[in-house]
């Protein structure tokens, strides 16, 4: 215990975020039909990360037929680890699903959509630093898996498919509250002088070590 200590990443921070998709190229994606309230990202996760595929999918499914949404729906980078089946892919290719090429950034597209859902992802640290709703449904992953979501919140945690979108097509909408220690425990503290605090605890850590 004595040898760790955890101070988050410097990589998902406040003043570093915003600087970051202020260089993200924009995308443009189709217009809203008729009685679209939002456009949800979908960010297809790693199956092997406990996540149940077949309620995935359904989830998907159920997603892109509510004529409340346009769903766009974006593979994992690691693309091995988020494959398709042909019979997936074709329910990508109905209703308000959007499905976005590899080459697309994740900046881009989350730019460039009102809500985020996600399962198993640091890339949703960036909607609750942008503070947009990100949305986890619990109920996909394995009941054995602990988040920092179950202990500081920030995520709107979902229980059944019917909640999820039920909860995605609401007409309000804004982020899950989330507890003080969050960001100093997800992102090591706030504002620019983030990198100055890591090389501080470094440095208290050697002078410890020296004594």
């Amino acid at each position: 215990g004595g040898n760790a200590r955890v101070w988050g990443s410097a990589r998902f921070n406040d003043a570093w975020v915003p600087r970051l998709y202020a260089e993200a190229s924009p995308i443009t994606l189709p217009p809203h039909a008729a009685g679209v309230k939002r456009r949800v990202l979908f960010f297809v996760p790693k199956w092997q990360n406990l996540v149940d595929r077949q309620a995935t999918m359904q989830l998907i499914a159920a997603l892109g037929a509510n004529a409340n949404i346009q769903l766009v729906v974006r593979g994992h980078l690691r693309a091995e680890a988020a494959t398709l089946e042909p019979a997936e892919r074709a329910i990508l290719e109905r209703g308000n699903v959007v499905l976005i090429a590899d080459d697309v950034s994740s900046p881009s597209l989350i730019s460039a959509c009102d809500v985020v859902v996600d399962i198993d992802s640091s890339i949703a640290f960036d909607a609750v630093l942008l503070g947009k709703p990100y949305v986890r449904p619990k109920y996909l992953q394995d009941a054995s898996v602990s988040t920092i979501w179950d202990q500081l919140g920030g995520a709107h945690q979902t229980d059944s498919l019917e909640a999820t979108v039920n909860l995605l097509s609401s007409d309000t909408f804004v982020p899950a509250p989330r507890d003080g220690a969050f960001d100093d425990v997800v992102f090591g503290g706030t504002g620019a002088t983030v990198l100055a605090r890591y090389r501080d605890g470094l440095r208290e850590i050697a002078l410890q070590r020296r004594v």
